[in-house]
């Protein structure tokens, strides 16, 4: 078995078997984050498995992913239940020479091409932290 596999499949245990953050971590929730890009003139969308970097995120955090649009831009985000959560994801996105770049907010994943910049600033203004 790869390590990337390994790795997906411990992800996928701890999101499984996540508790709540504790009360003193601030945690974003889905809903609040796309209201907010929605509020900001975003369109959002299933992630797209068009190439490695979504790929991953699509099938890592199936149903707390999206794709957030704003014009031409766009920027794949995952809202998970913990900051190690997070953090353990945004390592699995790092590929190397991929165009994207990664970048966690709290319990949020941004992973954008670096060409995208307004939809990234936009989801940034979005999330916390």
């Amino acid at each position: 078995m790869s390590l990337r596999v390994a790795a997906a499949a411990a992800l996928a245990l701890a999101l499984f078997w996540a508790e709540p953050a504790a009360a003193g971590d601030p945690v974003q929730s889905v809903a609040a984050v796309s209201r907010c890009l929605r509020a900001h003139g975003a369109a959002l969308a299933q992630v797209p498995r068009s190439n490695a970097s979504l790929r991953t995120l699509h099938d890592l955090a199936q149903r707390r992913s999206f794709v957030a649009r704003i014009g031409r831009s766009s920027v794949g985000i995952a809202v998970l239940p913990s900051a190690a959560n997070a953090q353990l994801l945004a390592e699995l996105l790092v590929i190397p020479r991929s165009g994207y770049t990664t970048s966690r907010r709290q319990n949020v994943i941004l992973l954008s091409r670096r060409t995208d910049r307004a939809a990234a600033r936009v989801a940034t203004r979005c999330t916390r932290g």
